[in-house]
C-alpha cells in the first residue's frame, strides 16, 4: 500500500513540475515575439513582410484567367543594395515594388535573381532593365523568357551558383524540373 502511495505522489509531482515547466516556456516566448513589419501600398496590391533584418518578401496581386492571384519573391537588403528574388507580374507593378523598396531602405535595386520564366516571376523584366537592375538567371530561363516574348534575363546562373551580393551570400541551384523546366532555388 506504501508503494502504491509514494508513486501517486511521485506522478503528481512530476506532472506539476512538467506543467510549471511549459508554462515558464510559454511565458518566455510570449515575451520574445516580435512585431512582424507589413507594408503595403495604397491599393493594397503590393505588400513586403520582414522575415530578419535583412530578408524581406514581396507580394504583389496580380490577374491570372481573370482571377486575382498572390506573387511572392524576396527582398534581400544588403551592404551594397537591394537584390530582388524574382520581379512581379508586370512592368507597372514591378515599378511600384521598387519604388516601394528603394523608399523604404534608402537604396537602389542593383540585382535581380528570376528562379524561372512565368509571368509571376520575369513579367516585370522591361522595368528592370529599364532601370539598369541586371536580371540573373539560368540560360533556360534566358531562353524561355525569349520563346514567351519577354526581354532575355542575363543567363549567367549555372546548375549551382554562389553569388555575393555586398555582406551577403547567395547560393541558387537548379534541383531539376519541378514547378516548371527551369525552375530554380535560392537561399
Amino acid at each position: 500500500m506504501k508503494k502504491n502511495t509514494l508513486l501517486k505522489v511521485g506522478l503528481c509531482v512530476g506532472l506539476l513540475g512538467t506543467i510549471q515547466f511549459v508554462s515558464t516556456i510559454s511565458s518566455v516566448q510570449a515575451s520574445q515575439k516580435v512585431e512582424k513589419t507589413v507594408i503595403k501600398n495604397e491599393t493594397g496590391t503590393i505588400s513586403i513582410s520582414q522575415l530578419n533584418k535583412n530578408v524581406w518578401v514581396h507580394t504583389e496581386l496580380g490577374s491570372f484567367n481573370g482571377e486575382a492571384v498572390p506573387s511572392n519573391g524576396l527582398v534581400l537588403n544588403t551592404s551594397k543594395g537591394l537584390v530582388l528574388v524574382d520581379s512581379s507580374w508586370d512592368d507597372k507593378l514591378t515599378k511600384e515594388l521598387i519604388e516601394m523598396v528603394e523608399k523604404k531602405f534608402q537604396k537602389r535595386v542593383t540585382d535581380v535573381i528570376i528562379t524561372h520564366a512565368h509571368a509571376d516571376r520575369i513579367g516585370g523584366i522591361t522595368a528592370l532593365k529599364e532601370r539598369g537592375i541586371k536580371a540573373h538567371s539560368t540560360a533556360l530561363t534566358a531562353e524561355l523568357a525569349k520563346k514567351n516574348g519577354y526581354e532575355e534575363p542575363l543567363g549567367d546562373l549555372q546548375t549551382v551558383t554562389n553569388l555575393k551580393f555586398g555582406n551577403m551570400k547567395v547560393e541558387t541551384f537548379y534541383p531539376g524540373k519541378g514547378h516548371t523546366e527551369d525552375n530554380i532555388v535560392v537561399r
